[in-house]
């Protein structure tokens, strides 16, 4: 009798370890995903989230403005828009309320985005370039959440290159970047972020057009899929790059090079002001106000907030 009780335990707590061991995961086509997921939404989840009255199966239709709250518990995560019948939803999942088939990787080839055996058979498609306020997606983050978010830029106006920008629940803006945008469609990165503060976070490019694929709740790697971590949101994921940089007063003070190191320093909207390159300490006297820095290293990156007076 001891022996099965015991054998009864050891079975709980491996089927309890089973499902701690599940990555929950939205898929914003419907794909449900194999062992080792919990699948958070259905192609009935999505049609109810996003079609406004719009009969199941049509094609061709673009969504409302508004804001489409795709999971109303931590993770918060919503889809907002101002752009009325602008933004869709791509996807060659004919089941689905489908706002445009053309699915990845675009109107060259009706067929889904693959990548080594990861398959993404649609997504959010914002149809212009986003900010804070409109086409981007928000997700309602605790300090200490980790979230991947799988999404991909579209040129526009035939640029080669873009930006992706998170916006924290301090209002700035924290810029990744340039990545290929060419060719369209191709360019899918998975984004991490470590929510340093609870609070809103706002994911979108400016320069481009965004497609939203896939959210997790935890880092994840995806085979051939480039990795952006989210170094400017959690300082436990900044002490890779030795070289430091740090306001006082009017100036900007770059020390500890031990290497070649590419420096970036945008605006709070996320223009870039300057950029150079050094391998020795160096400092620089730069206007009052509010920045992003990027620091770039054989060591990684990071990303710093400076405050000049």
């Amino acid at each position: 009798m001891k022996k099965q009780l015991l054998l009864l335990i050891v079975l709980m707590l491996s089927f309890t370890t089973a499902l701690e061991a599940q990555i929950k995961v939205w898929d914003l086509a419907g794909e449900q995903l194999g062992a080792g997921y919990t699948n958070m939404l259905t192609t009935n989840d999505l049609n109810d989230i996003f079609h406004n009255g719009i009969t199941y199966g049509n094609s061709g239709l673009s969504m409302a403005a508004g804001t489409f709250v795709i999971n109303s518990s931590e993770p918060g995560i919503s889809y907002v828009t101002t752009s009325a019948n602008q933004d869709r939803i791509r996807t060659n999942n004919t089941t689905q309320t489908r706002y445009d088939e053309s699915a990845v990787p675009g109107p060259a080839a009706e067929a889904p985005y693959t990548n080594g055996t990861t398959n993404y058979v649609g997504g959010i498609y914002a149809n212009g370039t986003g900010n804070h306020g409109r086409r981007h997606l928000l997700l309602d983050l605790v300090s200490g959440d980790k979230i991947t978010v799988i999404m991909s830029l579209q040129s526009t106006g035939g640029a080669t290159e873009g930006t992706f920008t998170v916006r924290d629940p301090l209002d700035v803006d924290v810029v990744y970047g340039p990545y290929d945008t060419t060719p369209d469609y191709y360019g899918a990165y998975a984004i991490h972020i470590e929510a340093a503060t609870t609070g809103a976070y706002k994911l979108y490019t400016t320069e481009n057009k965004a497609k939203f694929y896939r959210v997790y709740d935890d880092y994840v790697t995806m085979t051939g899929i480039p990795d952006i971590n989210g170094e400017a949101l959690s300082v436990k994921n900044m002490s890779h790059v030795t070289t430091d940089l740090h306001a006082a007063g009017d100036r900007v003070y770059v020390s500890n090079v031990k290497s070649n190191t590419e420096i970036k320093i945008y605006s709070i909207t996320g223009v870039l002001v300057k950029a150079f390159k050094t391998n020795i300490d160096t400092d620089f006297s730069f206007k009052s106000g509010l920045y992003i820095a990027t620091v770039k290293t054989f060591e990684g990156q990071k990303s710093i907030k400076l405050l000049l007076n």
